[in-house]
């Protein structure tokens, strides 16, 4: 289970909404972490050294997956501390994408005169059966509404998506006001 980071307009920029940085505990959390997968491998240190010099299959598999899993962790570290998303207004084009350190990358594009719709709507991705194994409504699948921008040639663009309606309609109402403007 993840948390949500928010897009906020943008206080200098009125053309622009930017994904808010992680909380605080995101990053405690994230260096007691750092520090116990330290310790832990300090404290492997002779057992991984053995299993690099067995060199059997199975120990190379378990090294593998170790790596892979520390590589992972770094990833994720590396995406909250440098990229936030962004959606932003230039002119007659809608950009969205992120900023890696403050500088535009995988950037999508849309002219306003290439957009036949722009929706708030809500995606349930699998049929709700909570209802018929509890009683409680916190286990009852609501779905994810997102705020989706349909050009007329190209594949939809996601503008943003929440649990919670009210918390998309201010994104879709500029969009819908940007593409209905002349």
């Amino acid at each position: 289970m993840g948390f949500y980071l928010e897009l906020v307009p943008e206080p200098l920029k009125r053309e622009e909404f930017r994904e808010v940085a992680p909380p605080k505990t995101y990053w405690i959390l994230y260096g007691i972490a750092v520090f116990a997968v330290g310790c832990m491998m300090a404290a492997a240190y002779q057992v991984l050294g053995d299993l690099l010099s067995a060199g059997t299959v199975w120990d190379w598999l378990i090294l593998g997956v170790l790596t892979l899993v520390i590589l992972l962790f770094g990833a994720v570290g590396f995406k909250m501390a440098a990229l936030r998303r962004f959606i932003r207004l230039v002119g007659k084009q809608l950009q969205t994408g992120y900023f890696c350190f403050g500088y535009p990358i995988v950037l999508r594009k849309v002219n306003r005169d290439e957009v036949k719709e722009v929706r708030l709507f809500n995606h349930k991705p699998a049929p709700n059966l909570a209802p018929q194994f509890h009683d409680d409504p916190q286990y009852f699948i609501r779905g994810h509404w997102r705020v989706m921008v349909y050009p007329t040639r190209r594949r939809p663009i996601l503008i943003d998506k929440h649990v919670e309606k009210e918390a998309l309609e201010s994104i879709c109402q500029w969009v819908s006001t940007w593409w209905k403007s002349v």
